[in-house]
């Protein structure tokens, strides 16, 4: 099962998208990570030990809050991409969504077919243009 963070939830996604899956996996280290910065705020230790990316190490050498850094690095550029690729399954399909994903981000051999659905009506595709 795939999960995608809406807002200030999290919810499951159609496991068929690329996107969800790898948002989903993010999710999942990012939770673990709170976690442990949770758990040794508790126990008042140092956080030098912590596996925790350098940006965060570097806003607690500032003593910058561990929870306003993971909110504003991590929740909100995620909020911000999970809403993006939510506006294209929206407008799109979730197909047309998985498509312009592999377009984006993977090596393609061959052009895709024409989106039909995004081209206006009188236009012909150059495949049904008789020369």
């Amino acid at each position: 099962m795939c999960m995608m963070l809406e807002d200030d939830r999290v919810i499951s996604a159609s496991p068929e998208a690329t996107a969800a899956k790898k948002l989903g996996k993010l999710l999942i280290r990012y939770d673990r990570l709170v976690g442990r910065l949770e758990g040794l705020a508790a126990r008042e230790g140092p956080l030098s030990a912590a596996t925790v990316p350098g940006g965060l190490l570097k806003a607690l050498d500032d003593d910058a809050d561990p929870r306003e850094w993971i909110e504003e690095c991590v929740l909100k550029p995620h909020r911000r991409e999970n809403n993006k690729a939510r506006g294209l399954l929206h407008a799109l399909g979730s197909y047309q969504a998985s498509i312009l994903h592999t377009m984006r981000w993977e090596a393609l051999e061959r052009p895709l077919e024409p989106l039909h659905r995004l081209q206006p009506q009188g236009i012909a595709s150059p495949e049904t243009q008789t020369p």
